[in-house]
């Protein structure tokens, strides 16, 4: 067994003793309606996912789906993702791996929060910001040639408008979503081409979301697309000094982080643990977003 399978299965027997430790409990004593629960088990299947979500909705006392009204008769959904700790990046042993996408580190997610279930459409940027810089024009299809700043701006819009906090996911809030319990290299087993729009199905272009198989945690198109833009700077060697606990990415930098792949993208690139750096002030027709609500003072 190489050195990285170690690293693996000795993060992996961690989270699994803690687990041990905490599962084991009476439901009582495990958590209350006033504290919020942070899950230890990883990786879990989709079942569990589902349980999790159901099981955190009920603690918190909120749904598990959130919709925000856009006006015009346009709406946003987006689903609960529990607090919990997970591996983020890639095993040195994943086929076509690059090296920004580790070293593996174990990353804790310490309160919940809402994610987007699709990209955010064009449809639903123009009702918050009055005008569509997409090169491919259809309502249902993600907004695209849109500027990390514009992505930011359409947050705070929207947080006015709704009065709840929109912003950004961070790429650990953004990986863990998108891995909603698996450890593969995809969140999925099974083929791409049923999960995701990539370079060898999409036809050059975008395509309307949520018309392929969501993901454990019931999330659309988060492998292809479109690439999403992140909170976070991006630095490719971040992984090596990251913290551990609601990692925010570097102080500063040059490029935003980004996530998913595209419909320009090889199967490859187009994994949960891939990552990418973009000019924040230059526009690219495959690059979008999705957005996140912080369950904390959600009525």
């Amino acid at each position: 067994m190489n050195k990285a399978c170690v690293a693996f299965w000795l993060m992996g027997l961690i989270f699994n003793v803690t687990a041990l430790c905490q599962e084991s409990r009476p439901a009582a004593a495990k958590s209350s309606q006033s504290a919020e629960k942070i899950y230890s088990v990883w990786p879990y299947d989709a079942k569990e996912a589902v349980r999790r979500q159901d099981e955190t909705a009920k603690i918190l006392g909120l749904k598990q789906e959130l919709v925000l009204d856009l006006g015009g008769d346009v709406t946003m959904k987006l689903a609960l993702i529990p607090a919990g700790k997970f591996v983020m990046g890639s095993p040195e042993t994943e086929k076509d791996r690059l090296v920004f996408e580790g070293p593996q580190h174990p990353v804790t997610i310490s309160k919940a929060y809402y994610i987007g279930v699709t990209e955010v459409t064009q449809g639903q940027y123009e009702a918050v910001m009055g005008k569509n810089p997409s090169s491919f024009k259809f309502p249902d299809n993600p907004v695209e040639n849109v500027l990390w700043k514009e992505a930011a701006e359409f947050c705070e819009n929207l947080s006015e408008k709704t009065k709840k906090k929109v912003r950004l996911p961070s790429e650990a809030e953004w990986e863990y979503a998108c891995r909603a319990g698996t450890a593969t290299l995809y969140s999925f087993r099974g083929n791409l081409a049923d999960y995701a729009w990539f370079n060898d199905n999409a036809g050059k272009k975008t395509h309307p979301v949520g018309l392929k198989k969501p993901n454990p945690a019931g999330l659309y198109d988060m492998h292809g697309n479109v690439w999403e833009w992140c909170s976070d700077w991006y630095e490719e060697k971040y992984y090596a000094n990251a913290k551990t606990v609601d990692p925010q990415g570097p102080d500063t930098g040059k490029k935003r982080s980004l996530r998913g792949g595209s419909w320009t993208a090889r199967p490859q690139r187009c994994s949960t643990a891939v990552r990418g750096g973009g000019d924040p002030a230059e526009r690219a027709k495959y690059i979008g977003f999705r957005v996140v609500v912080p369950a904390a003072g959600i009525d």
